[in-house]
């Protein structure tokens, strides 16, 4: 079982997502790392009531907090100041070090 950690600018985390061992239906592998439907919008109306529910969730929880959900995919979220950050490749083992 792994964990996904949504955290703070500070590192402490907001939401721990427990995720399932197997692997997901093959019929939306592809869409797990991006997509770019017209389901990829933060309004999307349809799909069912807890795919939506679950959309509900993720937004008022970063919002709050100082993240702003990107306009064209309701899974991105960025932090207030990220333009002042570069992008990293940091070997998770590494983080908090």
């Amino acid at each position: 079982m792994a964990a996904l950690v949504l955290a703070t600018a500070s590192a402490l985390p907001l939401v721990q997502i427990e995720r399932p061992s197997a692997p997901p239906p093959v019929s939306w592998t592809a869409l797990i790392y991006d997509g770019f439907s017209r389901r990829s919008d933060p309004d999307y109306p349809d799909g069912t009531f807890r795919q939506r529910w679950h959309r509900t969730l993720r937004r008022r929880a970063m919002e709050p907090r100082g993240f702003a959900m990107f306009p064209a995919e309701w899974w991105h979220f960025d932090y207030q100041d990220w333009r002042l950050y570069r992008l990293g490749n940091v070997p998770f083992e590494r983080l908090g070090r």
